[in-house]
């Protein structure tokens, strides 16, 4: 069960009290979290619904909600930009798949829930000046800014799926294959290349032999004479 979120205005010592034991005795006889809510008014729920077999679809989903509605409950003068954020993340399938999770307000992504995150892709940020940010670290959105969440959005699922599939067992089968094909081709072409000057160089094809031979014997210290 996912613990309810403290309420928005501090409790002072001696205010609610019955109501903050009946919440905790509640909470921890196991009950629903719409039933907390009842039993005690006050108590501010944070969107995440019960996973009770911990399946990672699941706790997905339920992270989005809670982040979702956390950024259309915050009181900060770019919460805007931000909800239009993770409206947009939220939007984009390959992206709606990943477990979202936030650092410095930074939106992230792991193919793994809580505790154990494995990040992947790029980190999505909103700048004082309402621009969005793409970057490999929260600090310095050095793969773009833009100015609307969709085309920030957009390129993060782009560099998300491709690092994906090279990561992937096939993906790194896929590349070291293609990296020697690339490698035989280009020994090919410089072959050719080399071929298709050696006559031209020389006069003639006979020349550029008489004086491949030369410097072949004269390497071994043969020194017989060019005929």
């Amino acid at each position: 069960m996912s613990c309810p979120r403290p309420p928005r205005n501090a409790v002072s010592p001696g205010q609610k009290t019955p109501e903050v034991a009946r919440a905790a005795r509640v909470w921890h006889d196991g009950v629903a979290l719409n039933d907390i809510r009842r039993a005690a008014p006050f108590v501010h729920l944070t969107g995440r619904f019960e996973v009770a077999d911990h399946d990672p679809t699941r706790l997905t989903e339920s992270e989005w909600q809670s982040m979702r509605q956390e950024a259309g409950e915050l009181e900060y003068a770019w919460q805007g930009t931000y909800q239009a954020l993770i409206e947009a993340a939220h939007a984009e399938p390959a992206l709606r798949a990943l477990y979202p999770f936030t650092s410095h307000w930074a939106l992230r992504f792991s193919t793994t829930t809580r505790p154990r995150l494995t990040i992947v892709g790029p980190c999505l940020t909103v700048g004082s000046d309402g621009m969005y940010g793409v970057g490999r670290g929260f600090i310095t959105p050095d793969l773009g800014r833009f100015s609307t969440a969709h085309e920030a959005v957009e390129l993060t699922a782009s560099l998300t799926v491709n690092s994906r599939r090279r990561s992937s067992p096939a993906g790194a089968r896929a590349a070291r294959i293609t990296s020697r094909v690339r490698t035989r081709l280009t020994t090919r072409r410089s072959l050719r290349a080399t071929r298709s000057l050696e006559p031209r160089k020389f006069g003639s094809r006979a020349a550029w032999m008489r004086t491949t031979t030369s410097a072949n014997d004269l390497g071994s210290g043969s020194g017989r004479p060019v005929t």
